[in-house]
């Protein structure tokens, strides 16, 4: 597993720290319809792969997130295309809510089906498979966090962030679970997310090692600490206790995120007492 930090904006008093990825309600049935999508109207799941491979973004920790403003370019000259995009965008939007609610594991491909009135086949026309619904679910909702932060503005408030991602199961444990479930799977090399999670792991660790060493240009956290290793230990205390709170709910993650910060050096000055205002994904 690993984590990105949420799409928040420092705010002094953190009454508006973190801003919120919106997600519609479920759609009414047929709203997204046709039951059976057309074939020669919508997104294959050949076009889905190539879209996602053609161009990426990264989010503020690093990870490489698909950039779609190409595909929408041509989606405005195709107009069938441009239906099937907005199709595919409104099945996710909708599939953020049901695992928001169910979780993974109660999020069945046939629940999926019934928010967006389509039938089984129908959802996986756009997708090709389960596994790929649930990796363009975790895709769009890192597209919602997508933030360009340097190593310096990261730097200016690395525990916050770190401590937003760790209490984070707290806030949206339906979308965690799916993403500590899948990130397990992912590790197999033909899993169709393995360089999913591959590239966010490589890309918080390293935004993780450049906010530290710009920290350590401060003289906020000892020179002698290695950059590197503490990014791999703060990424792991934030996977580690997220699997922990999926056996226990009474975890407190706040507390276990702070004495890992506290003993690498790093100042925790800023981190708020409490869990912040506004919830994020």
């Amino acid at each position: 597993m690993s984590f990105g930090f949420s799409s928040c904006k420092y705010s002094p008093n953190h009454a508006e720290y973190c801003g919120s990825v919106s997600t519609k309600a479920p759609h009414s049935q047929g709203e997204v319809g046709p039951e059976e999508p057309e074939e020669d109207a919508d997104v294959s799941p050949a076009d889905t792969v190539n879209a996602a491979q053609a161009s990426t973004i990264h989010t503020a920790s690093g990870d490489a997130v698909p950039d779609t403003s190409d595909r929408d370019r041509r989606a405005t000259r195709r107009g069938p295309y441009r239906k099937g995009i907005e199709r595919r965008r409104r099945i996710l939007d909708a599939a953020l809510e049901v695992i928001d609610r169910d979780g993974y594991s109660g999020a069945t491909v046939k629940q999926l089906a019934d928010a967006v009135g389509l039938s089984q086949n129908g959802l996986l026309h756009y997708f090709g498979s389960k596994d790929e619904l649930f990796l363009a679910v975790l895709r769009h909702r890192d597209e919602g966090l997508a933030l360009d932060y340097s190593p310096e503005e990261l730097a200016n408030h690395l525990a916050l962030h770190v401590r937003e991602a760790a209490v984070r199961p707290e806030r949206v444990p339906g979308l965690l679970e799916l993403e500590a479930k899948m990130s397990m799977e992912a590790t197999d090399p033909t899993h169709p997310a393995h360089e999913f999670f591959l590239n966010r792991r490589l890309g918080t660790l390293e935004s993780i090692r450049s906010a530290i060493v710009v920290l350590q240009q401060r003289g906020t956290v000892r020179p002698e600490l290695d950059a590197a290793q503490a990014a791999l230990v703060l990424q792991a205390a934030v996977d580690g206790l997220r699997i922990q709170w999926f056996y226990s709910h009474t975890l407190d993650l706040d507390a276990g995120i702070r004495l890992t910060l506290d003993a690498l050096g790093i100042p925790i000055d800023d981190l708020p007492d409490g869990p912040t205002a506004n919830a994020d994904r």
